[in-house]
C-alpha cells in the first residue's frame, strides 16, 4: 500500500506550495523592515511632548514682502475659514511655499491653540486638522523618508494640544540638525 493515496496528491502539493510561499513572504516582509530607513525626526517618547512649549513665531526674513503676505493670508484662511474647499486651496498654497511656511503655520496654531477653549469647538478641531495635514504634506515634501505620524484616534481636546506640540517639537528638531534650511 502506498504511504500516500495518489487521491490525495494534488492537495498535499498544493498545501505544501502554500506553506512555502507564506514562508518566503514572511522572510521578505522580515527584510523590508529591518531594511527600512530610520525616521530621524521622530518624537522619542511623551516626555519631550510635555516639554515643549507652544509659543509665537516669526515668518523668515528669507521671505520677500509678498510671499509673507501670501502666507499669512494662506494661514489665516486654513485657520479661520469656514469652508473645507478653502482650506484646502489654502494648505495647496502653503505646501508649495515649502519649509518657509513652517513658522507661520505654528503661529497660526499658536494662535488658536493659546485662545480658551479653543479645541472644545468641532469646527475649531476641524481647523487644526486642516493645518495638520498642510504641515503634513510639507514635511513630506521637505523630509520623504520621514513623513508625520498618522492620527492615532479621534481628535478631542486633548489630542489637539498634543498635536500642536508635535509640530512644534518637529521644527524645533528640523531646524537644530538642518540650519541651512532656509
Amino acid at each position: 500500500m502506498d504511504p500516500e493515496p495518489k487521491a490525495l496528491r494534488p492537495y498535499v502539493i498544493l498545501s505544501t506550495a502554500f506553506v512555502l510561499l507564506g514562508a518566503i513572504a514572511g522572510f521578505a516582509l522580515f527584510l523590508q523592515q529591518r531594511a527600512a530607513p530610520s525616521r530621524d525626526v521622530t518624537i522619542a517618547d511623551d516626555a519631550a511632548l510635555d516639554a515643549v512649549v507652544i509659543r509665537p513665531m516669526e515668518p523668515p526674513a528669507s521671505l520677500d514682502a509678498a510671499t509673507r503676505a501670501r502666507v499669512a493670508a494662506s494661514v489665516e484662511v486654513l485657520i479661520s475659514a469656514p469652508g473645507a474647499t478653502t482650506r484646502r486651496a489654502a494648505g495647496e498654497a502653503l505646501r508649495d511655499v515649502g519649509l518657509a511656511a513652517v513658522p507661520s503655520l505654528l503661529d497660526g496654531l499658536h494662535r488658536v491653540a493659546t485662545a480658551p477653549d479653543a479645541f472644545e469647538d468641532p469646527d475649531v478641531r476641524a481647523r487644526l486638522i486642516a493645518a495638520d495635514l498642510a504641515l503634513a504634506r510639507i514635511r513630506l515634501a521637505a523630509t520623504p523618508e520621514s513623513p508625520a505620524d498618522p492620527f492615532r484616534r479621534a481628535p478631542d481636546a486633548a489630542w489637539c494640544v498634543r498635536r500642536v506640540k508635535y509640530w512644534f517639537h518637529w521644527w524645533e528638531r528640523y531646524t537644530a540638525s538642518h540650519p541651512d534650511w532656509r
